[in-house]
């Protein structure tokens, strides 16, 4: 059975969105943070996988590595990743693209 391609959606214009920020939106029954990292979009789920905890409230430690507000674990926010514990699983990670200056977060994890 051949994959199909992801199904994306418009979240927001590039402006609503400017760098070193970020945005939670929900699609699908899913909260997703997405975040602009010096003009590069990266979307996951904005739920830490130790304890439930939104992703979008914790810091943004370097451009890439999303600190947990609870207990410290940490993410790469490119891949879902776990940086380090006390999480040792990743979260999901969803693909993203500007597409006419809106950008647009894939439905499903990638």
């Amino acid at each position: 059975m051949a994959e199909q391609a992801p199904t994306f959606v418009t979240v927001c214009r590039m402006d609503e969105l400017p760098p070193g920020n970020r945005m939670v939106v929900e699609i699908g029954r899913k909260w997703i943070v997405i975040f602009n990292v010096n003009g590069e979009f990266h979307a996951i789920e904005d739920l830490c996988s130790h304890d439930e905890v939104a992703l979008s409230e914790g810091t943004l430690i370097d451009d890439y590595t999303i600190e947990c507000s609870a207990h410290g674990a940490c993410f790469d926010i490119r891949t879902g990743a776990v940086k380090a514990p006390p999480a040792n699983v990743p979260v999901r990670r969803f693909g993203t693209r500007v597409v006419d200056g809106e950008v647009q977060v894939t439905a499903r994890p990638v």
